[in-house]
């Protein structure tokens, strides 16, 4: 994500994958869908650009990526105590699913978007 005014800085950044091996199993709740679906990991934004709307942009950008590949489904994940991510999850549609443990054995929070 480039800055709004500035296009030679970055703002922040995510990783979109296609499928997680470790989304496979829930051990508490249940996916919305069974549809082909699109992950969003390692979203990060510099703290200069905190509250100014481009976590939203972020999340938008998913939204027209997977939409553009024909997914009708995202998912995501983040521990408990990141409230900033799950307001962020939640005000962007997304619905809360579950849990699941990834890898070495992190606790984590579901959440699913049908589009």
């Amino acid at each position: 994500m480039l800055d709004k005014n500035d296009e030679t800085k970055i703002a922040g950044v995510c990783a979109l994958t296609y499928y997680e091996e470790d989304y496979h199993h829930l051990y508490e709740g249940a996916w919305l869908t069974d549809l082909d679906y699109m992950v969003m990991h390692r979203v990060a934004l510099k703290k200069e650009y905190a509250h100014q709307g481009y976590g939203d942009l972020i999340f938008k950008s998913f939204i027209d990526v997977a939409k553009s590949k024909g997914y009708l489904s995202l998912r995501i994940d983040t521990h408990e105590g990141n409230q900033i991510m799950r307001h962020l999850i939640i005000k962007n549609g997304f619905k809360y699913c579950g849990r699941v443990i990834l890898p070495p054995n992190k606790d984590r929070m579901v959440f699913e978007k049908v589009i």
